[in-house]
């Protein structure tokens, strides 16, 4: 990831530092627009959050393949929503978690729909 401290001069966009006055929802919007523009620019998140939304699907799921299944329905449903992504409190945070809460809902309604069949 390129930053403000990096002194070449391209046309990519930089990236703030997260100095004193940024906040993660405002490194957020930056990188979501970068990702909206350039699908690749989207790894970061994956990168950053990937951990996090296995482990919420894992204690939610108990089980490793259905949670590597949900999370892997997470992170293609996101990259797909990107482009109708809108800023929100909580940031980019607070829209996978909210993808990833839906993923699992799902998981125990197609359960259910299985026991009752």
């Amino acid at each position: 990831m390129r930053t403000l401290d990096d002194a070449s001069a391209t046309s990519q966009p930089l990236i703030a530092a997260g100095g004193p006055t940024s906040s993660p929802e405002d490194d957020d919007a930056v990188l979501v627009a970068r990702a909206q523009q350039d699908r690749e620019a989207f790894a970061i998140f994956y990168d950053h959050y990937l951990d996090r939304i296995y482990r919420y699907c894992y204690r939610r799921l108990g089980s490793r393949e259905t949670a590597e299944d949900a999370t892997s329905a997470v992170f293609t449903k996101a990259l797909t929503a990107l482009g109708t992504y809108q800023a929100r409190p909580g940031g980019f945070r607070a829209w996978i978690f909210t993808i990833a809460h839906n993923v699992v809902t799902d998981v125990y309604r197609d359960r259910a729909r299985r026991r009752a069949a």
